[in-house]
């Protein structure tokens, strides 16, 4: 084994007496680097000592506490410590000095060797151990699931119900049908007429409405503003839409057919 005198002078750290002051790359820990060094190694010193010189926390003192503080998590966790460029890289990131500092005010509760390590430990912990996997919430995924699809059907009502409001202004100031019609066909591309006097029926009775197109889908607002509608049977499932319920197409349809007549199922 060689001497410890060689292995620091390789590493760029010169050894003091315990009564000089020290700057940086200096220490005068050399019995605690001598008591390291014959229980631990050569490697396991030159890894220890490169933590200080060979990271951002080359001014960091090389003193007795920190050297056994980390010299300790090394012999812990030695797939960090063995975890070659990457333990340097995470050191990039760690403040020895700010640790030493710590575990300095807290050294009449703690002694300040275990000060430094426990100082030390969260960050290289959050560093080195992938954080668990959150399991998914399947409550919470089904949640965003039903809002994504509430919203895409809201912008799609909204649309069409624009699409009608623009259609009944034209018409408002169109003086017969046959010049409507052209306008839209040329305006909007639009050739169905049925369905252009649909967009401007909703648009008509439900366009300032949110709280009623802001909760039901378009096939419901069609049959609810329909002409087979009754009244009475309108206001009913309005008043049920603005209590919260949900209300469909199908429901609207079977309740202004006569007694008896139920519409068929889906094949």
């Amino acid at each position: 084994m060689r001497k410890l005198a060689a292995i620091c002078a390789d590493v760029g750290v010169e050894l003091l007496p315990t009564t000089a002051t020290v700057r940086s790359g200096q220490t005068t820990a050399q019995s605690t680097l001598q008591q390291i060094l014959e229980n631990r190694g050569e490697g396991h010193v030159i890894q220890l000592l490169r933590t200080f010189t060979e990271t951002e926390n080359s001014r960091a003192r090389i003193d007795a506490f920190a050297l056994h503080a980390i010299s300790d998590i090394m012999v812990a966790y030695p797939s960090w410590a063995d975890s070659g460029l990457r333990w340097f890289e995470v050191f990039d990131r760690v403040d020895i000095a700010a640790a030493q500092r710590q575990a300095k005010l807290n050294r009449d509760v703690v002694p300040q060797r275990y000060g430094v390590a426990a100082a030390l430990f969260p960050a290289l912990h959050s560093e080195f151990v992938p954080p668990a996997p959150v399991k998914p919430d399947r409550k919470a995924m089904a949640a965003a699931a039903r809002a994504a699809q509430d919203a895409a059907r809201l912008a799609h009502v909204e649309r069409r119900l624009e699409l009608g409001r623009q259609l009944a202004a034209l018409r408002d100031v169109t003086p017969n049908n046959r010049m409507f019609g052209r306008t839209v066909r040329q305006q909007f591309d639009l050739h169905d007429s049925m369905y252009v006097a649909e967009l401007m029926r909703l648009a008509r009775r439900y366009g300032d409405r949110p709280e009623i197109f802001r909760n039901v889908g378009w096939r419901t607002l069609v049959e609810l503003a329909s002409s087979a509608t009754p009244e009475a049977v309108r206001q009913k499932f309005e008043t049920r839409i603005l209590a919260g319920e949900r209300v469909n197409g199908a429901e609207i349809i079977s309740a202004r057919l006569p007694i008896g007549v139920r519409t068929p199922r889906p094949a």
